[in-house]
């Protein structure tokens, strides 16, 4: 009788926008925390951030209680543990560099909205995918690497400076894939001195790197975010798509199958 209630508790709306009330001032005053403010106020900042701390907890605990083992059978509660348990320990760590870690708290707000809750199922779908596209393009990135240390390392100055071995290459390359500063930075000086062929060697590489692997990862995306649409039974965009589909689908089965049954009839 009282784990119903406990469960009708923590499972009310009430409860629920009390819990995303606390997330977002939780959020706020690890903002403030980080400014240079009077030590009397920190510390009552620090305060407040703890005892919302010990609330999660609670909230964790009563959950738990009212469901039992099967609190685990859900993923969000598991990632709600995980974060309000780092937490806890980094905030009564004596180590200030493992204290920083208390606001991923925040994170919580991930469960909140549930547009966000979509994106991470979305993201979490498109790991092995995710994994795939990274592996190829590291295997790109180093081939490349590889070339522009035997073309450019050797090259007084920008060479040397920027292709002068693998690593600095592949950082190098990364940041031409990026596109931050590359042109200015390193390809024009380089262009004056090698030639024009330079400039097509690396616009094929970012071709083949920025424009290439960015649509992959915006088509997995895509994917599964119209898989997790039509699961969750929206009806609009692709997914709309889907669902007249197989409500068109549905209706022909339904004709075929009276036709054939008056046919039968007729026989």
């Amino acid at each position: 009788m009282i784990r119903k209630q406990i469960r009708g508790f923590v499972e009310s709306q009430r409860f629920n926008n009390f819990i995303t009330l606390l997330i977002i001032i939780n959020t706020a005053v690890l903002g403030l925390l980080t400014l240079d403010l009077q030590p009397t106020t920190l510390d009552r900042l620090d305060f407040l951030d703890n005892l919302i701390l010990m609330v999660f907890v609670l909230e964790l605990g009563l959950k738990f209680f009212s469901i039992g083992s099967k609190f685990f059978d859900e993923n969000w509660n598991i990632f709600d543990v995980t974060i309000v348990g780092l937490s806890a320990l980094t905030t009564f760590s004596s180590f200030s560099v493992l204290r920083a870690f208390r606001v991923f708290k925040v994170l919580r707000l991930l469960r909140v909205f549930p547009e966000l809750r979509r994106m991470i199922e979305s993201t979490s779908r498109s790991l092995k995918s995710i994994m795939a596209i990274t592996a190829l393009l590291s295997i790109v990135i180093y081939v490349f690497a590889v070339m522009s240390v035997m073309l450019f390392g050797d090259v007084d100055d920008v060479g040397e400076k920027y292709f002068g071995d693998l690593g600095r290459a592949t950082f190098s390359l990364f940041q031409v894939m990026t596109l931050d500063s590359w042109a200015e930075g390193m390809v024009r000086q380089l262009i004056e001195t090698e030639g024009l062929w330079v400039a097509f060697y690396f616009g094929f590489y970012i071709l083949a790197t920025t424009f290439t692997f960015l649509n992959m990862f915006i088509a997995v995306f895509t994917n599964a975010i119209a898989s997790v649409d039509i699961e969750d039974g929206d009806d609009v965009g692709f997914s709309r798509i889907i669902n007249e589909l197989k409500h068109e689908i549905g209706e022909l089965k339904s004709n075929l199958l009276s036709h054939n049954m008056i046919r039968n009839e007729e026989e």
